[in-house]
């Protein structure tokens, strides 16, 4: 079964994704856990910083408590859906490509 291209994303971002068990301590297992968390909040916060800047995307805050934030596309940001589904379609349709591509690069040669 393919395996979707998110996840082969996810899992270059979080350091592999092998499946192979952590031959840590358990200590160390949820020291790792916490840092693939911590990778994955920094970028999304980045992400986030990056649309809001480049105006396509707008956020309100609200004093509540628990604080809450909500974000929402401008119409700039929301001109930018037809493309990225365009985008999002060709990756689709040439992911098995994209797949046998990094296989051929990852395998070593003689």
């Amino acid at each position: 079964m393919q395996r979707q291209t998110a996840d082969l994303y996810e899992d270059q971002a979080n350091g592999g994704g092998d499946g192979e068990p952590d031959r840590d301590s358990r200590q160390g297992r949820q020291e790792q856990a916490q840092r693939a968390q911590d990778l994955k909040a920094v970028p999304q916060r980045m992400l986030t910083l990056n649309l809001e800047r480049d105006g396509l995307v707008s956020r309100t805050a609200y004093a509540e408590v628990p604080p809450r934030v909500e974000y929402a596309l401008t119409l700039m940001g929301k001109s930018l859906i037809p493309p990225a589904l365009a985008l999002a379609g060709w990756a689709i349709e040439h992911n098995a490509e994209i797949l046998a591509s990094r296989d051929a690069y990852d395998t070593p040669t003689g």
